[in-house]
């Protein structure tokens, strides 16, 4: 090690440098010197962190990989995608794999690997979701596409193994019609979480974007909602990040009906700010609120975000809207996301379509009759 002490006119300054030689991804042999260490300890770590990094060594285990790859993505990502990457890693990933080097980890690795990854979910309870494995997958594909293209690996294994988990399709998702949210709401005997179901239900926002409404967002002469932020409780904080993307951030018209009611619901709040969070909770208790009035009225339980979809399914399959306006309304990216994802399967959209062909048919047959 090139760690040394600091000195000035032969003095300890009470600091730590760090001196050493290393050969790039060149080959060529170059010298690095960096000063102002607290202790020798860190002036170390740092020596070793760096020697690894720039050799892009290929044999280091893969826990030390992994140390590296969230030191160097976490300045990039939104502090929530950063943890839920973290989660999946550390709970599904490293139990397996931690201390094989890198360079071992091969195609038929990651098959054996992602069997015991279904297992554990049975174990578990009745197995993880098709998405979720996916996004797993994802995850541990994510993370040798980088040490291919930042430490010298030749080949993503998990690519040559193949995916696992499939997308979620619209014959999985689960939403309520216009009928059954009515119903839902019939027995909601709370202000804030009536309110809040029918925000999610009518707008189909996120409840990330739900919960960090302010007043400020809403502007009730227009009947308009402006969606700038997200909300989210993570490791015991308050956190505001930007929404999930650039076309996330819209400004949408909501009925008037519901314009009244938001309003009412924050004239009821004491002393709220116009940049105070309206709906001062959080996910999980919206969630247990859903549960438990849905069981209430007697309709399927669903999820939170299963909102969101009976938002779309209710805009395009009920009231037969555009589907590019629902799209912006939902902030995707492009329509094919709107389409691909609630273009849904639905026997009875099928069969009235198919009754409104044969009118069209008998009309037109009664027609040609009355010309002959």
């Amino acid at each position: 090690m090139s760690v040394s002490k600091e000195t000035k006119n032969g003095i300890f300054t009470g600091k730590w440098v760090v001196h050493c030689r290393y050969t790039d991804w060149q080959g060529q042999s170059r010298q690095k010197f960096k000063r102002g260490f607290k202790t020798k300890r860190e002036a170390v770590e740092w020596e070793k962190d760096f020697l690894l990094s720039s050799k892009n060594n290929v044999n280091m285990k893969f826990g030390d990989f992994v140390s590296r790859y969230f030191s160097e993505i976490k300045p990039k990502l939104k502090y929530n995608t950063y943890l839920s990457k973290l989660d999946i890693v550390r709970l599904h990933v490293l139990p397996y794999f931690e201390n094989v080097a890198l360079s071992e980890i091969t195609p038929n690795s990651i098959i054996k690997w992602k069997s015991t990854v279904i297992e554990k979910g049975l174990k578990n309870g009745k197995g993880y979701s098709q998405t979720y494995l996916r996004t797993i997958n994802s995850q541990m594909s994510a993370l040798f596409n980088y040490a291919v293209r930042f430490y010298g690996l030749t080949q993503n294994p998990v690519q040559i193994a193949g995916s696992m988990g499939k997308k979620k399709t619209s014959a999985e998702m689960q939403f309520w019609t216009s009928a059954e949210f009515k119903k839902f709401c019939s027995v909601v005997d709370d202000n804030l979480a009536f309110c809040a179901f029918e925000t999610l239900f009518y707008t189909g926002c996120r409840i990330g974007e739900l919960l960090a409404l302010t007043p400020s967002d809403f502007d009730f002469e227009a009947n308009t909602m402006s969606i700038t932020k997200s909300y989210q409780h993570l490791q015991g904080q308050d956190v505001i990040t930007s929404p999930k993307t650039e076309s996330s951030i819209r400004k949408i018209y909501i009925p008037e009906f519901l314009a009244e009611d938001v309003q009412d619901f924050i004239s009821s709040l004491y002393k709220i700010g116009k940049n105070d969070r309206i709906f001062q909770t959080c996910k999980s208790t919206l969630s247990i609120k859903l549960k438990k009035y849905a069981a209430l009225a007697g309709v399927k339980p669903i999820r939170i975000h299963d909102l969101r979809h009976s938002a779309a399914t209710y805009y395009l399959s009920e009231l037969g809207a555009n589907p590019i306006v629902v799209s912006k309304l939902l902030g995707h990216e492009k329509i094919s996301l709107t389409l691909d994802t609630y273009t849904h399967n639905n026997t009875e959209n099928q069969k009235s379509l198919a009754e409104l062909t044969n009118k069209v048919f008998q009309a037109n047959a009664e027609e040609n009759k009355n010309e002959c």
